[in-house]
């Protein structure tokens, strides 16, 4: 007499037969999974994915930054403006020298007044303290940032976050 087999089904990811009801193999393919295939490859890619968002929560976007106060930039003799980006580094550099120049503010703006030339375009501000002269600063007012320059900027950005950090290493949370 033959056993009788119920619930008899194939394995969307190997092919190989098991037996009850299987596993969602979701984001593999839209099918059922066995198993040893849930455990080896779907919850590892899910897991994995899972990461890749938070990571890409944690990265810069082009978007306004909201901060707390306003840091004027047009007070000073010392406000550079730029096209964009690019102009920016090929004048400046990104690896200036941060304890003369130090970083210590960026602002993303949109400009959403029709009358603005830069209508319609991002302008990221980089504010900088001259250690050396006291009370001056130097603003770099750079147009047209686009989601291209956004890993670049960050990385300035996160260079010149760690360097203030360093300064202020002797005070502990």
């Amino acid at each position: 007499m033959e056993k009788e087999i119920k619930n008899k089904n194939f394995c969307s990811i190997c092919g190989k037969s098991y037996e009850g009801y299987g596993n969602n193999a979701e984001p593999i393919n839209s099918g059922r999974c066995c198993d040893y295939c849930n455990a080896m490859i779907v919850i590892p890619r899910r897991i994995q994915e899972h990461q890749n968002k938070i990571e890409e929560n944690k990265k810069l976007k082009l978007e306004p930054t909201n901060h707390s106060y306003y840091c004027e930039c047009w007070e000073t003799k010392r406000t550079s403006e730029y096209d964009n980006w690019k102009q920016f580094k090929e004048d400046e550099g990104v690896d200036y020298d941060l304890d003369y120049n130090l970083l210590f503010r960026f602002d993303i703006d949109f400009a959403d007044d029709p009358e603005d030339e830069h209508y319609g375009t991002y302008t990221l501000k980089l504010h900088h303290a001259l250690q050396r002269h006291g009370s001056e600063q130097w603003h770099a007012v750079i147009y047209n940032i686009t989601q291209m320059d956004m890993p670049e900027i960050e990385q300035h950005l996160k260079k010149a976050k760690r360097h203030l950090l360093e300064m202020w290493k002797e005070i502990e949370e």
